[in-house]
Order: structure tokens, then C-alpha cells, then sequence
């Protein structure tokens, strides 16, 4: 396990060396599934590349009510510049919430097309993870983080406490193959296990009390 461990710290160090901005961190989609049931539930693309500073990530979410269209930057660490959503679910019904980094916290908006809502959010030690997005738990793992951390989820307009523990060693089936991973337990408001590269590259994330399921189409 050691030895295990010992490679993870290499290849993400590796990774966090400076890169050309514009450079692909990680792209690709997973599928979406709920347990008991053969039928697709939904569908994600996304890429993640390197910006000035930080990072840029975007992409496209689809489930049979709904479609979600987010981008995230974020610095070095993984910590929210700014998030925009458009999400629409139905004829009719649009939302667009947006988070913006301004002084000591963070400016989160909410618009629909009758009315629009506003509020502020600490801003020291915060990350960001939507619903219903998982691309974005790469920036949650970032440089093999543990412990406690206070997460935007922006939907909810709000901030939760989350926990995260990596549980060592494991591996997964993705296109056919088996892949050597880390899985990662992260609990707050319910229990996500993820499980992600060498690189920090989520491969698969489960839902266990909703009965979700979301896998890479192939490997990255």
C-alpha cells in the first residue's frame, strides 16, 4: 500500500508542474446509470485545461428533465474565481446562477426569467461542487486533499461541510478495462465514493443512498 501510495505522490506531483494555459488537464464523458435500472439516466462531456493561474473547466450535463451547462475557474488550489450555470429543465423554466469571487467572500447570484436572487459566501478555505456535476471533484481531490473543507454548492445556494478520506488502493472497469485507482469517501449531506487516477482524474463516482452510478466512457 505503501508503494501504492508512493506513485500517487509522484504522478500528482508530476502533474502539478507549471503547464502551457490552454492545455488539457483532462477531458472526456460518463454515463449515467441508476442501480436496477438498464436504461441510461443521463450523460456527461466535460474538459478541464490549464489557465493562467488555475484552471478552467466546462461542460455539458443531460438527463431526460433537464440539461446543465457549467463553467468553473478556479487558482491553483482548486478554490472558485467563478462559476457560471445555465440550466434548463422543460419549456419555459431557465435558471442561471452564477458565483464570482469579490474581496474576502463570494458573490453568489441566481436568475430566472421573472426574478433573481443574491447572496454572500465566506469565501477562506471554500471549493465548489455542483449537483449533479461530477467532473468537478477533481478540484475537491486537488493535491491529495483530506479532511474537513467547506464546499459551494451553488444550485442550493449554499455552503456545506464535507469530509473527505481517502480509503486507499482499489481499481475499476472502464471501457473494457481494468484500471488501477484510488477510491475516496466524501460524506457531508449524504455519502459520494470516488475514485480517481494517479493523476487525480475522476474515473467513476457513486451515489449510494440516491442508487447513482456515473462511469468514464473510456479510460482518460
Amino acid at each position: 500500500m505503501r508503494a501504492a501510495y508512493a506513485a500517487v505522490f509522484l504522478a500528482v506531483s508530476a502533474s502539478a508542474q507549471p503547464a502551457t494555459p490552454g492545455s488539457i488537464v483532462d477531458q472526456g464523458s460518463f454515463t449515467i446509470t441508476v442501480e436496477g435500472s438498464a436504461a441510461e439516466a443521463g450523460r456527461e462531456t466535460f474538459a478541464i485545461r490549464h489557465a493562467p493561474g488555475g484552471y478552467q473547466a466546462s461542460g455539458t450535463v443531460l438527463f431526460a428533465d433537464r440539461r446543465l451547462s457549467p463553467a468553473l475557474a478556479t487558482d491553483l488550489t482548486g478554490a472558485p474565481l467563478s462559476y457560471a450555470l445555465d440550466l434548463r429543465a422543460g419549456p419555459g423554466h431557465a435558471e442561471q446562477v452564477s458565483v464570482v469571487r469579490d474581496r474576502g467572500f463570494l458573490m453568489l447570484r441566481a436568475r430566472w426569467p421573472d426574478h433573481e436572487s443574491a447572496r454572500e459566501l465566506p469565501l477562506a478555505g471554500t471549493l465548489l461542487a455542483d449537483d449533479d456535476i461530477v467532473h468537478q471533484y477533481y478540484f475537491l481531490m486537488l493535491g491529495r486533499r483530506e479532511g474537513v473543507v467547506s464546499v459551494v454548492v451553488p444550485q442550493r445556494r449554499t455552503v456545506l461541510p464535507m469530509r473527505i478520506e481517502r480509503l486507499g488502493p482499489d481499481s475499476v472497469r472502464i471501457g473494457g478495462r481494468e484500471l488501477t485507482a484510488i477510491k475516496i469517501r466524501v460524506t457531508g449531506d449524504g455519502e459520494r465514493l470516488v475514485w480517481t487516477d494517479s493523476a487525480g482524474r475522476v474515473l467513476q463516482l457513486a451515489r449510494p443512498e440516491r442508487h447513482l452510478m456515473a462511469v468514464r466512457d473510456s479510460p482518460p
